[in-house]
């Protein structure tokens, strides 16, 4: 039986005369173009034609530049089994080429990205994976954004423009497989939200409400069972989860959804601000341990260990949180001139830190100042008074004012650095507007 080049085996070439072998060189530079215009098509969704531009570069890509190489070296001998080495070549450089363009899909920009990170964040794309320590500029997709500390912050940015600001110890799914829907698990989140598409809302879930969002400015809180809403501009609609009752809330508004529907849902003015605090520390704790005392000793809450990841390994700190919402009263503004008088139990010279969480008046959260300091009067069984202004507390964010005077409190919070000094506060208050005048301690 005659054996007749098809021109698709390498090997037949070797018996073709130069017009056949010119023509099947030909047909497989056709082959070879056309292959990569079609993977072009499908990673460039897509033009209507082949794109020239795209065929040229790619084929430049797989031959180094030199056109020879994909004529084969058409010469004295095209058949020779370096001319099939390089047939080879260029056909497995094809499918490299197909196979990754294929898998990659269409470029996409991705939906969110992390602007701003502050103390210890963590992102990880299930509940499941280990969390990787998120730096400023990390792409975000679906997955889970963590705050883990009260001195921690997040900025995110989405693609269409609205900005998201995650605050203390926190934790946010965020999912973009079905439209822009995040579920805030625990923490603080504030949002300045861009006018959504008609029918596409920003949806917000908590363990006890949802959110419909059009666009409009809100700061939402989700503790242990309840979620509170505070909507700065715009309108927010809010519906409880326990019964689905619902309410709109309006600008300069609020509303707390909860397990209980038993009370009727429904927004009301938010509080007017006050200057002066002092919580109770049983009620307003969100972090640490309640100790009732006994005939010795006063009730106080106790620091407990928080492990952070850190550059190389990860970091055991102890920390004590206030939420000062949680006693009811309006926004804790820090007055010019304020200062926290804070009382407890430390190892003797051992550095501590308190810090608050603030955000713009009647506005969304601007993030933690903090100070250390060794308690200067602590006594042998590590008793200290301090008084520490407020103007003492430095940023820990990039871009906010040097003190949070003028601010409103979200959270407070204290402990140390040091592993084995567990902190203990019996009473905390904020004494507004008068200088402090005395134990001002080291920052």
């Amino acid at each position: 039986m005659n054996h007749y080049p098809t021109g698709d085996d390498p090997d037949d070439s070797a018996n073709a005369n130069p017009a056949s072998q010119r023509a099947t060189e030909s047909f497989r530079q056709r082959r070879i173009a056309s292959l990569l215009a079609l993977a072009g098509r499908r990673r460039l969704s897509p033009p209507s034609v082949p794109d020239p531009a795209f065929v040229r570069q790619t084929m430049r890509r797989i031959t180094g530049g030199k056109a020879s190489a994909v004529r084969f070296q058409a010469g004295p001998n095209p058949g020779s089994p370096t001319a099939s080495r390089l047939w080879a070549g260029a056909m497995a450089a094809v499918a490299l080429v197909l196979v990754t363009l294929v898998a990659l899909g269409p470029s996409q920009a991705p939906p969110a990205r992390l602007t701003e990170a502050t103390g210890a964040v963590t992102w990880k794309p299930s509940l499941q994976a280990v969390g990787i320590l998120a730096r400023p500029g990390l792409p975000l997709r679906d997955g889970f954004l963590e705050t883990l500390t009260s001195d921690s912050s997040a900025r995110v940015l989405l693609a269409d423009g609205t900005q998201l600001t995650l605050s203390g110890a926190a934790l946010l799914r965020l999912g973009f497989q079905d439209g822009k829907i995040l579920e805030l698990a625990r923490g603080g989140l504030s949002a300045d939200v861009q006018p959504q598409p008609p029918g596409h809302p920003l949806l917000v879930g908590t363990p006890e409400a949802r959110l419909t969002v059009l666009g409009t400015r809100f700061l939402l809180e989700s503790q242990a069972q309840s979620t509170r809403l505070e909507v700065t501009e715009g309108l927010v609609r809010m519906e409880r989860l326990a019964d689905g009752s619902a309410t709109d809330v309006p600008a300069r508004h609020q509303a707390v959804a909860s397990p209980d529907n038993r009370a009727t849902l429904s927004s009301r003015p938010t509080n007017n601000p006050v200057t002066a605090w002092r919580p109770s520390l049983r009620d307003q704790l969100t972090r640490g341990v309640w100790n009732p005392g006994d005939a010795t000793r006063p009730p106080r809450i106790g620091s407990v260990p928080v492990e952070v990841p850190g550059d190389t390994a990860p970091v055991l700190l102890q920390v004590c949180s206030l939420h000062p919402s949680a006693g009811g009263t309006g926004p804790i503004q820090l007055s010019s001139g304020a200062r926290f008088l804070v009382q407890g139990t430390s190892d003797p010279g051992r550095e501590i830190f308190i810090g608050a969480t603030v955000r713009h008046p009647g506005a969304g959260l601007a993030g933690p100042y903090s100070a250390r300091f060794i308690p200067a009067r602590a006594g042998p069984d590590g008793f200290f008074t301090a008084e520490v202004p407020v103007s003492a507390l430095s940023p820990r964010m990039q871009g906010l004012p040097p003190s949070p005077e003028g601010m409103e409190m979200v959270d407070w919070w204290a402990g140390s650095r040091i592993p084995t000094n567990t902190v203990e506060i019996q009473s905390v208050e904020l004494i507004p507007g008068q200088p402090a005048a005395r134990g001002i301690p080291n920052q």
